[in-house]
């Protein structure tokens, strides 16, 4: 009777330390899953195949629909109304590294094909002796692609565990962008863009599942679990892009923008189902199985931070443009307020005065030189561009390399461009997986194409 006291006492005081460790390691999976970076989850996206070609170096050309995104204040360069539509293909590859035993290192790659832009622009008109036209846009703004496959291993010295884990996050935030833009004299124009975060074509938001199978075994009991959870967020919220275009000189100019920051409502819906046998034990006290189950919908608020940016470019003749752009964004902003009504950093997780998330530049150096044919009356432009960008992370900010290529083929009111863009960075991720001797890798292709048909004045 004293053994068996003792071997129930032993289970129990095991299964403790095995259920604290399960606990444990479901923080670092909710810190693992929860948390954002910009370059792999909470992902950035451009506008057009011509910034793109151009390394997005855009803010100081401006000079197409696309302007509602980058510069509103440059559309009234539009000379005639239009409609256009974005194609984009995008290839992610990362790999995870652990200086560390065990080695839980993994590789995953995810694509995507979506809309990138679509909008109709109207022919320019005069109010109160001023130019002015509007334009209604759909921008594809954020990208959540990512797919894990991969084993991670706990070894204890009275416990061991081996998980087979499958992570998937999908979705996109979009806008309806309703822009409109004012010649205020012959060199200075005013533009904003009203854009609406709703579901107005298609939900607007992103989820992700885990799916986990779990094998533990000790001196007392072997186990498995099967656990599936699953995160779901829908987004809704208005801000506005405002811009300015500066025509200096004749070959000179400069863009200005401010995106104004905004408090989204997040709907946030939580399931989850596991199951728990044990496939032996000393102890008769043991359960053959258990089930948990549970699914609820948290409302919560998330502080998207205000971004800002400027831009020249430079027209050395009809064939040849330069261009640079300084942008920052506010990411010590990007905050979650909770059901709870805590504030913590949309980052890292951690609470908002524990956070050290800091802003973000990027800089962008693009060129576009254009061939004419003026007796078939065709131009084919080469573009490039080379740009160094910061993704948000705590403590210190990743850092990416990037460079872009693009073409096209114009003549009449057709219009077609595409382009290709790789992005690379080394050593982040320390927001997303917060453990020490942890380094990855991404590489990432972009490729954008589109299409511009131009009216007749």
């Amino acid at each position: 009777m004293k053994n068996k006291i003792i071997n129930i006492f032993l289970w129990i005081f095991i299964n403790s330390i095995l259920i604290s460790g399960l606990i444990v390691h479901q923080c670092f999976a909710s810190h693992m899953y929860d948390s954002f970076d910009s370059q792999s989850t909470f992902n950035p996206v451009g506008s057009g195949a011509r910034a793109l070609g151009m390394s997005g170096a855009f803010i100081g050309v401006a000079d197409d629909a696309t302007a509602a995104s980058w510069n509103p204040g440059g559309l009234i360069q539009l000379s005639t109304s239009e409609i256009s539509i974005v194609g984009s293909l995008s290839h992610w590859t990362e790999s995870h590294i652990f200086d560390h035993e065990p080695k839980n290192n993994f590789s995953a790659s995810v694509s995507d094909i979506d809309v990138n832009y679509l909008s109709i622009v109207s022919p320019t008109f005069e109010w109160f002796g001023r130019c002015m036209l509007f334009s209604l846009n759909y921008q594809h703004l954020y990208n959540f692609p990512r797919e894990w496959d991969y084993d991670y291993f706990q070894n204890n010295k009275d416990i061991k565990a081996h998980s087979i884990k499958h992570y998937k996050q999908k979705g996109k935030l979009y806008a309806i962008g309703i822009a409109g833009c004012m010649q205020i004299n012959k060199s200075l124009s005013l533009g904003i863009t009203i854009n609406i975060w709703n579901d107005l074509l298609g939900e607007n938001g992103w989820y992700q599942t885990n799916n986990s199978l779990v094998f533990t075994k000790s001196e007392i009991f072997e186990s498995v679990r099967h656990a599936y959870f699953e995160n779901r967020y829908a987004f809704k919220g208005l801000n506005f892009n405002i811009g300015i275009l500066w025509d200096i000189t004749e070959s000179l100019a400069m863009g200005a923008v401010i995106k104004t920051p905004f408090t989204a409502d997040l709907a946030h819906r939580l399931s989850s189902v596991s199951k728990t046998q044990y496939l032996s034990s000393t102890s008769t006290e043991v359960k053959p199985n258990y089930y948990t189950l549970y699914d609820y919908t948290l409302y919560e608020e998330l502080d998207m931070p205000m971004s800002s940016g400027i831009g020249f470019s430079y027209r050395f003749s009809e064939y040849l443009t330069l261009s640079a752009d300084i942008h920052r964004t506010e990411w010590q902003d990007f905050i979650l307020k909770n059901h709870q009504v805590e504030y913590s950093s949309f980052i890292s997780s951690k609470k908002e005065y524990e956070s050290e998330v800091d802003p973000t530049h990027n800089f962008r150096f693009g060129m576009e030189y254009l061939i004419f044919n003026k007796q078939n009356r065709w131009i084919i432009p080469v573009r490039g561009g080379i740009f160094y960008e910061q993704a948000p992370a705590e403590g210190n900010p990743n850092k990416l390399l990037g460079c872009s290529l693009g073409t096209g083929f114009s003549k009449g009111p057709y219009n077609f461009d595409i382009a290709v863009q790789y992005r690379y960075y080394t050593d982040g991720g320390q927001s997303k997986i917060l453990v020490e001797n942890h380094s990855e890798e991404l590489n990432e292709y972009q490729l954008y194409s589109s299409f511009i048909y131009h009216f007749s004045e």
